[in-house]
């Protein structure tokens, strides 16, 4: 992706927003989001992997990834929230 290649699956595009994220905090001298760590990228795939195979039809989480691509400002309240009662919260 970092080659400027044509994405080809919605992981591909997914990066692809991931990758301009990166460039935009280097640019503006920002620290990089904690979301584009090589740990969480894959922890997300991982997750998004082990989704597929559970009892949610495919589908379902393919209408979910996408709209949520759609919709950063959502995509942004779901990973404050995960930040926030995830595996390493002490609220929940």
């Amino acid at each position: 992706m970092q080659k400027g290649e044509e994405p080809l699956c919605l992981i591909d595009f997914w990066m692809q927003d991931t990758l301009k994220e990166l460039e935009a905090a280097a640019g503006a001298g920002e620290p990089t989001p904690t979301h584009t760590s090589d740990l969480k990228i894959g922890s997300y795939l991982f997750d998004f992997l082990f989704a597929l195979r559970t009892r949610q039809p495919p589908s379902y989480v393919l209408w979910a990834v996408t709209l949520l691509d759609l919709h950063p400002e959502v995509l942004a309240k779901v990973r404050r929230k995960l930040n926030l009662y995830g595996p390493r919260s002490r609220i929940l």
